[in-house]
């Protein structure tokens, strides 16, 4: 029924904003749910007598098996279209919730979340998910991107309060089992809009203006990957422990989730704000420019005396981080053609993902070393904020004036 759909072949038309939605639709539940360990992060800890240490492994372990998974999947995508992959996307997200749900030991969970939550969730739902949507836009390209990222936006603005709040009425078993079937039946039908085979692109690749570099196009991704890496461990390292970080400084539940919550809520302002001007160039400037803000966050977070600046140091990483990621992804699909996008795309996004997992838990590692002080782990953070900038101007001869042909 939806292959008969006339717009369905047309890039830029009514039917590829709905694919567009779909797509923010399925990026958000697949978010919350590979977060759901860190919003649950004392619960858990409590029940199983784990310290935090180890229950962030298993974040870790979702987040390094969806980097894995994303270029296992990102090369399939080339190859099979989106629609596939989703639907096994969505039914191994809401099966890895259950059964976790009913874990007894650290080794069902980490298996739950890293194979099926992580490696084929949320491997299928970042990188690919933004590629596959990437083909359905020319014009609007930046903008599309952008909004597909924004699950990170809306996941993380909506389901951390409402999933803290069931695990305190229901448990948190209860909790992620009925966020699981939720997952499975919305994703499922979001991922009908994919059933159309996307239509033929005809624009070049939307990098910058000027001749191509002689660095290696894979180097090139390599050194923006591990740009990303350090800016996501910095980001992830912190946001993963917010919910827990408030409630040991005395914030109720309730308030602690909101910190985690105005993180990634106000991404959504920069994100879509950065897919609008993405189209008009300046690409690495954007991704300069919004790693710097990022930067400048972890350090007020740091050095926060007050929950005013706390907030502030918050607010800053969000912008920074809703803007730096999507450019990313506005680089690397500009220096690559079409027929490589879920690939290289992947490939970009892989070290992000191990970065996400790294600084989770070397955070709660640290925490635990520390005896339950956040000081050494949020100062390693900071650092690892500055070192993200400092590899893109180092190498900026390289990227900056990057274009290739189709």
């Amino acid at each position: 029924m939806l292959a008969s759909i006339p717009n369905a072949r047309q890039v830029d038309s009514a039917y590829s904003w709905a694919v567009a939605l779909a797509t923010l639709a399925m990026a958000s539940l697949s978010f919350g749910a590979v977060t759901s360990v860190p919003i649950l992060f004392g619960l858990i800890a409590q029940d199983f007598g784990w310290e935090h240490g180890r229950v962030a492994l298993v974040h870790t372990a979702a987040m390094a098996c969806a980097g894995l998974g994303s270029i296992v999947l990102g090369r399939l995508l080339d190859r099979r279209g989106f629609f596939p992959i989703a639907v096994s996307a969505a039914i191994a997200t809401g099966t890895g919730l259950v059964l976790a749900s009913h874990a007894s030991s650290f080794w069902q969970m980490a298996l739950a979340f890293g194979l099926l939550v992580g490696g084929l969730g949320q491997g299928a739902f970042f990188s690919p998910l933004a590629a596959a949507v990437s083909h359905w836009f020319d014009k609007h390209r930046g903008v599309a991107v952008s909004i597909a990222l924004c699950g990170q936006s809306v996941g993380g603005l909506v389901i951390p309060p409402l999933l803290r709040v069931a695990a305190e009425h229901h448990g948190w078993r209860s909790a992620l089992q009925g966020y699981g079937l939720i997952c499975s039946g919305c994703m499922l039908a979001a991922a009908a809009f994919y059933l159309p085979s996307h239509p033929p692109s005809h624009a070049a690749p939307d990098g910058g203006h000027g001749p191509a570099r002689p660095t290696h196009r894979s180097g090139i991704t390599f050194l923006l990957g591990a740009a990303l890496y350090c800016s996501n461990t910095a980001l992830f390292g912190i946001a993963s422990h917010m919910v827990a970080y408030g409630e040991g400084v005395g914030m109720g539940p309730a308030a602690a989730g909101a910190l985690m919550s105005a993180l990634f809520g106000i991404t959504l302002f920069s994100r879509l704000g950065v897919g609008a001007f993405l189209a008009r160039g300046g690409v690495f400037r954007v991704i300069v420019a919004m790693s710097l803000l990022h930067m400048a966050g972890t350090w007020i977070v740091f050095s926060s005396g007050s929950p005013a600046t706390l907030v502030v140091g918050l607010l800053a990483m969000g912008l920074g981080f809703g803007g730096y990621l999507p450019a990313f992804g506005s680089l690397v699909r500009g220096i690559f053609p079409a027929r490589e996008a879920g690939r290289r795309l992947s490939e970009l996004y892989l070290l992000g993902f191990f970065g996400a997992g790294t600084g989770s838990w070397l955070v709660g590692a640290l925490r635990d070393w520390r005896g339950g002080q956040w000081d050494a782990s949020f100062l390693v953070m900071a650092s690892l904020a500055a070192v993200g900038p400092a590899i893109l101007l180092a190498r900026r001869r390289d990227f900056a004036p990057v274009r290739t042909s189709q």
